[in-house]
């Protein structure tokens, strides 16, 4: 039951021509403090994550992001490889990446993802399936969300998807999100998620340096905010 529900939340988680190879511009690094509370016990711990782009104008970009996580009593991560083309009105593309920890061996995950800009409004849409051989388990993920900017530096985001694992059933999961950064490059944000069906939650609150002096805004749209490397912080 204990790799079920944990097998879940990584899929909660996911609730996303080659460019001449550049050089790689790294787009932000965070660290934050992450709780996770289920009925057969709660985690707390701490997660690292941090986020590559290449090809930067090309007809297609590449993403890179990776995340760690250290919990009292595992430790995990993960990373994802994005594929997208973007402009000023949207962006869509796909991804493959894997989380692994020391109590459940690779989950492999894949999928497509697509963002849409209004004017103080960025709506994103992700479909994805997970594999792991180590639980037996394949899972499918929709997810839908919205992230609306008050200014160009505070962030306010909400996210709704199902994940139906084969076998075992479907469930909703619901999410918030907030980030404010100031005039330097330091940015804060928190996060919180829950799967209904599962009564589990995960809050979050943490601090992002953001590299290239883009507002918040400008990182939605220009910067490496395909999808989002998170899957690590559930594997407590």
């Amino acid at each position: 039951m204990k790799k079920l529900i944990l097998a879940s939340a990584a899929a909660v988680a996911l609730t996303v021509s080659l460019p001449a190879v550049a050089a790689a511009q790294v787009d932000h690094v965070d660290l934050s403090y992450q709780r996770l509370e289920t009925p057969i016990g709660d985690g707390d711990g701490f997660a690292a994550s941090g986020a590559l782009l290449f090809g930067t104008g090309s007809p297609i970009n590449l993403q890179l992001d990776a995340s760690i996580a250290q919990s009292e009593s595992v430790t995990g991560g993960g990373a994802n490889l994005h594929a997208f083309h973007r402009n000023e009105s949207f962006a869509v593309g796909g991804f493959v990446g894997f989380t692994d920890s020391e109590f459940i061996d690779a989950i492999i995950q894949y999928g497509l993802e697509g963002a849409f800009y209004l004017d103080a409004v960025t709506l994103g849409a992700t479909v994805a399936q997970l594999d792991s051989d180590d639980l037996g388990l394949e899972a499918t993920t929709l997810q839908g969300a919205a992230t609306f900017f008050p200014n160009d530096n505070v962030s306010l985001g909400a996210s709704y998807g199902n994940v139906d694992v084969d076998g075992v059933g479907d469930f909703d999961v619901f999410g918030l999100a907030a980030e404010f950064k100031m005039n330097g490059p330091v940015s804060f944000f928190a996060n919180y998620g829950r799967a209904e069906d599962l009564d589990v939650d995960i809050f979050g609150l943490g601090v992002r340096y953001n590299f290239g002096g883009k507002t918040l805004k400008e990182r939605d749209r220009s910067g490496a905010s395909m999808g989002k490397s998170t899957a690590a912080q559930f594997l407590f």
